[in-house]
């Protein structure tokens, strides 16, 4: 796969893991066409993610620790907050529309794998709604 020189294997094996998901959805999807999305062996996974449900909560944390960052980096606190609330929408899509097959995974309707993932997806996106309640009421 090209455009993959730099990249440590972790990351490779996160970006492939969003890219087969986000087309076969957690249930339908094996390590098998991670690693071949990778371009690395099977075993490789297993040195870096114990289980698929171990690799799709590590893809799913790393990715809204990046959403999450994404949107702080548009609070800017001298900005009236209608300014500030444009730049966070705008933020919002722009992530969005870089991160399309993210996208579907992380903001989707997807079937959960179990109940503890489905749980912390929850938390997940109360944490969201706290974040943006916080910017809300500082208005």
């Amino acid at each position: 796969m090209a455009g993959k020189r730099g990249k440590g294997k972790r990351e490779l094996i996160i970006e492939a893991a969003i890219q087969v998901f986000s087309q076969k959805g957690y249930h339908n999807t094996r390590m098998e066409e991670i690693a071949q999305a990778a371009g690395i062996g099977k075993g490789t996974i297993y040195e870096y993610f114990d289980s698929k449900l171990h690799l799709f909560q590590s893809m799913m944390e790393d990715s809204l620790q990046v959403y999450f960052r994404r949107m702080e980096d548009q609070r800017t606190e001298q900005m009236p907050m209608s300014e500030r609330l444009r730049l966070l929408c705008e933020a919002h899509i722009r992530f969005c529309i870089e991160n399309r097959e993210l996208t579907k995974v992380l903001f989707g309707e997807a079937e959960a794998p179990d109940k503890e993932l489905m749980e912390w997806a929850m938390e997940m996106r109360r944490d969201k709604l706290a974040r943006m309640q916080s910017l809300l009421l500082e208005g």
